[in-house]
């Protein structure tokens, strides 16, 4: 009898704790941490993915023709050039022709005739010399002999090792379409395309991701120039990844990432049925490119552009 008086209080403090619990389930508003944690985690996921769906993501191509040929030397190069070459004539040692070629053989009357023919020469080289020496120890003119008339087999030398004028006919004409123009300087492509409001621009040529899951930038970005302007380019891309962002405004939804390609052969013609897309395209330098785009384009662009 007193056993069972005992265990009365537990008894009742255990049925009261099983209803406790299950009031606590059965409330909506009751959850463990980790689940709470879940929750907030899955929700967030779901707001983040919700945002970048709506992003509008667009892929351009800064698409350069690197230069063909060595720039133009400044005043400055040409003086220091200029004076390190007649600093060297001064102070080398005069050439032994008698050592090298018989006196009187056809070797030593053709090595004569090429030299004569050439202004940096060996007897040029040595002319200059002694006519500077003898101009500053006596301060007399330089009286040299009246060089021999070079033959016709090394006119012919000459007009064959001639180089091509670095100026083309594209530069005659300002052909702002052609490859051929400003070999000693780096082209970019650039289209007069048109923007999702409508108005169009100038600016590198873009396309936008479709399907962002199976699409990718890299491969986005050589079909926003083909699509416009055909199949006929070779174009290389330097990198996989991008090496500039865009942001066109405050609101708007959209980023555009540029990546860098070379064009190794072709050129460039507006396909049938691109004029929707792109009404002109000009390759220009860094230069010529500041004066066509908007001004805030241009800021997010220019460092990303080789001189």
């Amino acid at each position: 009898m007193s056993a069972t008086r005992s265990a009365a209080p537990r008894l009742r403090l255990l049925q009261s704790q099983a209803s406790a619990k299950r009031l606590l389930h059965a409330s909506t508003s009751y959850a463990t941490p980790g689940a709470a944690s879940t929750s907030s985690a899955s929700t967030t996921t779901e707001t983040a993915g919700a945002s970048s769906s709506s992003t509008r993501i667009i892929s351009s191509l800064i698409l350069s023709r690197p230069a063909v040929i060595l720039r133009e030397p400044t005043k400055f190069e040409k003086a220091y050039h200029d004076y390190n070459r007649q600093l060297s004539e001064a102070l080398q040692q005069p050439f032994p022709k008698d050592f090298y070629f018989k006196k009187g053989s056809a070797a030593e009357k053709r090595f004569e005739e090429d030299q004569a023919s050439s202004s940096h020469g060996f007897s040029a080289i040595a002319g200059a010399a002694s006519g500077s020496s003898s101009k500053g120890k006596a301060g007399k003119a330089k009286e040299t002999a009246p060089a021999p008339a070079p033959s016709s087999s090394s006119v012919e030398g000459e007009a064959e090792s001639r180089p091509l004028p670095r100026t083309t006919e594209a530069d005659s004409k300002n052909d702002v379409r052609s490859l051929e123009r400003k070999l000693d300087r780096t082209l970019y492509l650039v289209v007069k395309q048109k923007s999702s409001k409508g108005a169009a621009s100038w600016q590198f040529p873009a396309k936008a991701l479709v399907n962002t899951k199976r699409e990718n930038l890299h491969d986005v970005a050589p079909a926003s120039v083909t699509e416009i302007l055909g199949n006929k380019m070779d174009i290389w891309l330097v990198s996989n990844l991008p090496i500039g962002l865009y942001k066109p405004a405050e609101g708007a939804d959209e980023k555009t990432y540029f990546l860098r390609g070379h064009v190794l052969a072709g050129n460039a013609e507006l396909t049938k049925g691109a004029e929707r897309q792109a009404e002109e395209f000009q390759w220009l330098t860094k230069e010529e490119i500041e004066k066509l785009m908007d001004g805030k384009y241009w800021s997010n662009v220019e460092e990303l552009l080789d001189p």
